[in-house]
């Protein structure tokens, strides 16, 4: 239904989708349900050790960093709402010691 194209992994048994710059495979360690407000709705997070990293070598910068900006990564907001990261909306910030 997607369009998307399935690629075999490496390390687990579940496709990469070939379109994505990143392929993160994962070990499942544990699934925790969240209360909800009706029984329709089910709210999980899911927790997984990353055990392979796949980067497209046109994200990774000459000083070994994922170029964010070329990737334009997508995240959700909430809702039905998503927002594309890009060089507008990044900023550095030094971490207290």
């Amino acid at each position: 239904m997607s369009g998307l194209t399935p690629v075999p992994s490496k390390l687990v048994k579940p496709p990469r989708v070939k379109e994505a710059p990143v392929h993160l495979e994962c070990k499942h360690l544990r699934s925790v349900d969240f209360p909800n407000w009706s029984n329709k709705d089910r709210y999980v997070v899911v927790f997984g050790e990353v055990i392979g990293v796949h980067i497209e070598d046109q994200y990774i910068t000459p000083e070994g960093l994922i170029d964010v900006d070329g990737m334009k990564p997508i995240g959700r907001l909430g809702y039905d709402d998503y927002t594309i990261v890009g060089g507008d909306s990044i900023f550095t910030m030094t971490r207290p010691e």
